[in-house]
C-alpha cells in the first residue's frame, strides 16, 4: 500500500502521507488499518498528505464512503469502528 502512517498518541493525530498511484481499494484498506491500530481513537485528528501522490483514480462513491465513516468516527464515543 503507497501510504505512510504514523499515530502519534501523545499529540492524539494521525498522519497518512500518500505517495505514488492510489486507488479505491488501497484508500479503504488504509481506513481499515488506521481502525485497527491499537494507537488510534475515534477523536484524534487526522492530517493526510497527497503531496507525492503521482497518479489518483478515486471514485466519487469511495470519497463519499470514506466521509460518511470520518464524519461518523468524530460523533462517536463509542469503541473504534471499522470503515471500508
Amino acid at each position: 500500500m503507497p501510504v505512510v502512517l504514523k499515530i502519534d498518541w501523545r499529540r492524539k493525530v494521525v498522519y497518512s502521507a500518500f505517495y505514488g498511484k492510489v486507488n479505491d481499494s488501497e484508500v479503504a484498506g488504509h481506513r481499515s488499518a488506521i481502525a485497527s491500530d491499537p494507537d488510534f481513537r475515534a477523536h484524534f485528528n487526522e492530517i493526510v498528505d497527497f503531496t507525492s501522490v503521482t497518479d489518483i483514480e478515486l471514485s466519487e462513491s469511495t470519497l463519499a464512503a470514506q466521509d460518511a465513516c470520518w464524519m461518523s468516527e468524530r460523533e462517536s464515543i463509542s469503541p473504534i469502528r471499522r470503515c471500508s
